[in-house]
């Protein structure tokens, strides 16, 4: 009977005894939730040192090259990239010639030192890191002394090799500075800290007890910036971290009511509503404040380096539990502020905005790119008073009057010297006449 007979799929075990056969079926349940389990077990928890993150799919595609390292690879993120292996070889001679000025020190004792901070380090990774123990300290030695040498270099001429390419090409310097500010081209800074304790820099520099005094200007974005002094006594996670402390103090209140306001007018728009623009003198990106129908906003040099810097600055800050956005809050509300090109033309007129760039077509394109695919919660606005403030100074209709006036009738020193001339001749022509009417009465 052939066609009677069904076919049954399982698995499990057969085994036979004597005449008869016994099978014994796994139950595919159990064997699934043995499976997940296992992997379960091997999955790392989240850690709250994790600092150092990949870019979303969303902000890459907006400016790829913004996010993705030319020169150098720091870190694990970007290592295997061909593109970045010449700069291996260089990364090795930063480390010879840094053992070979402080012979006393052993090279096995900065091996000793990360090894025991390997794993503090590996979770600062957002992401497991495929490499081996001795891969990975190799990795965190070079990539660490070549970033205090380079800075030792770029402070102190005797460090100057005249054969280093990197100071003899400034493209290539540049490149670097910045490809040490991108999110994904970050070591720990807990790393720095142990190579720069461990070297002879403390000793020879009295005054330098950080490797955060080694940094360079070229990673400010305002002019005159300085390191404040909290951040010495606070705890800095890598480089970026670093530029983002100077720039934002999250110690900060953010002042919470009820009147929250995300948008404002574009700054043609508030000037035409009688607003004056004045530049700031603060360090703080920050300090934008409308009093008295005068908004005062720190000034800003426009570079080709700004738009990454302000990129990966507003990643860094996308990954953070802060009590405000604080980059992004700029981005949004310069994005704001400017809608035109004349717009850009306005604000370096009271120089708000120094562009080096040279087109204001590209300064208005940076800063109304900046903040597309970023999440900025209302709550987390940081200008969210000023922008209701400069909304509210808008409707009312007697300084749209007043600017119109000042616009269209005062708008050169002849104008008002015209008015003031013909209000003085008004009043004696008045007073003339009222004293002809007494001398006849």
């Amino acid at each position: 009977m052939e066609g009677d007979l069904e076919t049954i799929e399982a698995h499990g075990t057969v085994s036979e005894r004597g005449d008869e056969v016994f099978i014994q079926i796994e139950n595919p349940d159990i064997k699934l939730a043995t499976c997940i389990r296992q992997k379960l077990q091997t999955v790392s928890p989240i850690s709250s040192k994790c600092c150092i993150h990949r870019v979303s799919k969303k902000l890459r595609s907006l400016n790829d090259p913004a996010y993705t390292p030319q020169v150098i690879s720091i870190g694990p993120c970007h290592r295997d990239k061909e593109s970045l292996q010449v700069m291996e070889v260089h990364k090795q001679r930063y480390l010879r010639s840094f053992l070979d000025r402080y012979p006393q020190i052993d090279l096995e004792d900065y091996v000793k030192a990360l090894r025991g901070l390997e794993e503090s380090a590996r979770q600062c990774y957002a992401e497991p890191i495929k490499l081996s123990s001795n891969k990975f300290v190799e990795m965190m030695l070079l990539d660490g002394f070549f970033i205090l040498v380079l800075f030792l270099k770029m402070r102190i001429k005797e460090w100057q090799d005249t054969s280093d390419p990197i100071f003899h090409t400034e493209w290539m310097q540049n490149a670097i500075m910045l490809d040490l500010l991108l999110l994904e081209n970050q070591i720990p800074f807990i790393v720095l800290q142990c190579l720069f304790d461990r070297s002879a820099i403390r000793d020879q520099f009295n005054a330098c007890s950080s490797p955060l005094e080694l940094i360079p200007v070229s990673f400010y974005l305002l002019k005159d910036n300085e390191i404040p002094e909290t951040i010495y006594r606070s705890q800095v996670n890598h480089l970026l971290d670093f530029v983002q402390s100077c720039h934002i103090p999250y110690s900060l209140v953010l002042f919470q009511d009820d009147r929250r306001c995300g948008v404002t007018r574009s700054a043609t728009e508030l000037h035409e509503a009688g607003v004056r623009f004045t530049v700031g003198k603060s360090n703080c990106l920050l300090d934008i404040s409308f009093r008295n129908g005068v908004l005062e906003i720190p000034s800003l040099r426009i570079e080709d380096t700004t738009e990454t810097i302000l990129r990966n600055l507003i990643a860094w800050e996308q990954f953070q539990e802060l009590p405000y956005c604080g980059i992004a809050s700029y981005a949004s509300l310069m994005d704001c502020l400017i809608s035109t090109p004349k717009d850009v033309s306005l604000l370096i007129d009271n120089k708000i905005i120094e562009n080096w760039l040279g087109n204001n077509e590209d300064v208005s394109h940076l800063f109304n790119n900046l903040v597309k695919e970023v999440t900025l919660d209302t709550d987390k606005f940081y200008f969210s008073s000023v922008c209701f403030n400069l909304n509210e100074h808008c409707q009312k209709r007697r300084h749209r009057w007043m600017a119109s006036l000042k616009h269209d009738y005062f708008n050169t020193p002849w104008a008002i010297i015209s008015f003031s001339a013909a209000v003085v001749l008004l009043i004696l022509t008045f007073i003339q006449t009222v004293c002809s009417l007494i001398s006849t009465a």
